[in-house]
């Protein structure tokens, strides 16, 4: 098929599309008609993946150079024409700041700008296309900014297709697609998670949708009435649901839990565990066009080693070999021609590791996922908490179901939902979190312990775990 270069085939220039519907039926057919040769994919060897992996690398770079003048500037060290991942450590790291200032110089397209993508994300409550083409999504700022992301037409597609095609290979396994499935993740389209849904929704499929932003006795009331038997969310609603459930409120037996969007911590699979006997299948998925997926047969989850390079280093951004914990890693999306983003820096911490799978599948897998590095706590001196240490000294109080971290000067205030009121045992998690700070080398830490019924979640559903005290000050 021919096309322009932002996706568009020759035939829908001629003739263009202009309802959603149209756009959305066609868009989804070509998603069905890539979805086997992205499948046969995940069973290739290391090796093949390596050269897809350049191949692509050289066709991005050759068709952003000229159409991008903030790329054109960072490539400039490079032969782009024979280039290979190894080249790519000539070229400078590219931050979410640097996205969302020279977002007009970034994009490959020119009628793409930052106001048009802002005015068309403000005012996107169902789902839409941008100039009949365009999807644009936005992160919710658990990072501390907002990032704007915009995919073309084949660009969505091979993200879309990128999502579901470990679903696609597992569709052979009995009672794999009955029975109800809830989602408990974004209400909005201009979220990737309700975007996504929006996309893939299909009236005659049963599907429950239900944006976790809803008051938690509907969200109760919805999934007693559907009876799912299959769940997707956030972890933060898994763990909300699983509370209701050992309350006796939720009566629900579901079969196949998923998560993505947020770090799914050992508390949380325990608990699906305890209360579903169910062991939860966790994604890592970006708004800038990553999904890894969990492997069925080894631990971790597979990265998509075919469409993205994934960098894995230290935080002064030096490379860290398989198998050794990275604080962050530089991306690189070899399929948005739309809005490249070569060596994008993600302040995830992981292990990755490369030895073969038991599976088959040559794909890396990330085998520990530690969640952000922004998310730790720095204190005057050097101290820094990581998150992990938080959860590990609230993991000891069963009867703590969610907590929110927020800095303070000296210490942290520590929001907790309980099973009951007055159920927290509050000197001794006090204690607790304040030897883990000490610990750490903070000085003289201090914590305070805040019963709540709810937290204040973000406009995407996301629950900000740790809030940092620039942060906590405002909010």
């Amino acid at each position: 098929m021919a096309r322009d270069g932002t996706g568009l085939t020759a035939a829908r220039l001629r003739h263009p599309v202009s309802s959603y519907s149209e756009l959305l039926a066609q868009q989804r057919a070509e998603v069905s008609d890539s979805l086997f040769g992205a499948v046969r994919r995940l069973s290739w060897s290391r090796e093949r993946l390596a050269a897809e992996r350049e191949r692509r690398l050289r066709e991005l770079l050759a068709w952003t150079a000229p159409r991008s003048p903030f790329h054109r500037e960072r490539l400039a060290a490079i032969d782009i024409t024979a280039a290979r991942e190894a080249d790519l450590a000539a070229v400078p790291p590219m931050t979410k700041h640097d996205l969302m200032e020279n977002f007009d110089r970034i994009v490959t397209d020119p009628a793409l700008t930052m106001t048009l993508a802002n005015a068309h994300l403000d005012r996107l409550e169902d789902d839409a296309y941008l100039l009949d083409r365009y999807r644009t999504i936005a992160t919710s700022g658990t990072s501390g900014r907002r990032g704007v992301f915009v995919y073309g037409w084949d660009d969505w597609v091979t993200f879309a297709v990128l999502t579901t095609r470990w679903n696609i290979r597992r569709s052979d396994s009995p009672g794999s697609a009955d029975g109800v499935t809830a989602s408990l993740f974004a209400k909005r389209a201009s979220h990737v998670s309700g975007a996504l849904h929006a996309f893939f929704a299909d009236p005659s499929q049963p599907l429950c949708h239900l944006p976790i932003t809803m008051p938690l006795a509907r969200i109760v009331s919805g999934l007693n009435a559907a009876q799912p038997k299959h769940i997707g969310g956030y972890p933060s609603a898994i763990q909300l649901i699983a509370g209701e459930a050992r309350a006796g409120r939720l009566r629900i037996a579901p079969k196949e839990i998923n998560t993505c969007g947020e770090l799914l911590t050992d508390d949380v699979r325990a608990a699906a565990r305890e209360v579903w006997g169910v062991e939860i299948s966790d994604m890592w998925g970006l708004s800038e066009g990553i999904y890894a997926v969990s492997c069925d047969v080894e631990p971790g989850m597979h990265l998509p080693d075919d469409l993205v390079i994934v960098e894995p280093v230290d935080r002064w951004g030096r490379p860290v070999p398989a198998g050794a914990p990275a604080e962050k890693v530089y991306i690189t999306n070899l399929y948005n021609r739309t809005l490249p983003l070569v060596r994008y820096e993600v302040a995830d911490a992981m292990t990755l590791v490369d030895e073969p799978c038991a599976c088959g599948s040559g794909h890396r897998r990330i085998d520990k996922l530690k969640g952000r590095l922004d998310d730790t706590l720095r204190y005057p001196g050097g101290a820094a908490v990581h998150p992990s240490g938080f959860c590990a000294a609230l993991m000891r109080h069963p009867e703590v179901t969610d907590y929110q971290i927020r800095q303070t000067p000296t210490g942290v205030s520590v929001l907790v939902r309980t099973t009951g009121p007055g159920r927290c045992a509050v000197d001794r998690l006090r204690a607790d979190v304040v030897a883990t700070m000490a610990e750490a080398g903070v000085p003289n830490p201090e914590a305070t312990i805040i019963e709540v019924d709810s937290f204040d979640r973000l406009w995407s559903g996301k629950l900000r775990r740790i809030v940092p005290m620039e942060e906590s000050a405002v909010n």
